[in-house]
């Protein structure tokens, strides 16, 4: 939005006869008009009018944004709603069947390495012996 905003302006500056900066003028060229500066001084009079013109816009645009923001938090205030989880009743039924037929995946059943070995052993079908523990 703040891109075509800006091109629209720009649109409306560089092809309005009385808006072009002085020095510059419209010149037909292959079919177009197309503004062109006689001399460096009014090419960079044209570019400073043009980063000034730009950061007056970045301003407006941030205090037009930041006011609509205001106002609206002023009209749907944080009190005005609550955030809840969706839940519905089967949702719960199926997590509780869940929760009591799975099994925790590693039991305690010694040194964590060692547990580690044995269930790596179990996923990859390899049976962790004496020389894996060693």
């Amino acid at each position: 939005m703040f891109q075509g905003i800006w091109l629209m302006i720009m649109g409306f500056m560089l092809w309005t006869p009385g808006l072009i900066p002085k020095g510059c003028f419209m010149n037909l060229e292959e079919g177009h008009l197309v503004v062109r500066c006689r001399s460096d001084e009014a090419l960079h009079r044209a570019k400073s009018l043009v980063n000034i013109e730009f950061s007056w816009f970045l301003v407006c645009v941030t205090v037009f944004s930041v006011s609509v923001y205001l106002v609206l938090a002023r009209i749907y205030g944080k009190d005005s709603f609550e955030y809840e989880a969706i839940r519905s009743e089967s949702d719960d039924i199926e997590l509780q069947k869940s929760n009591t037929t799975t099994k925790p995946a590693l039991q305690d059943d010694g040194p964590s390495s060692k547990r580690f070995i044995h269930d790596v052993g179990k996923i990859s079908g390899y049976s962790a012996g004496s020389d894996m523990e060693r």
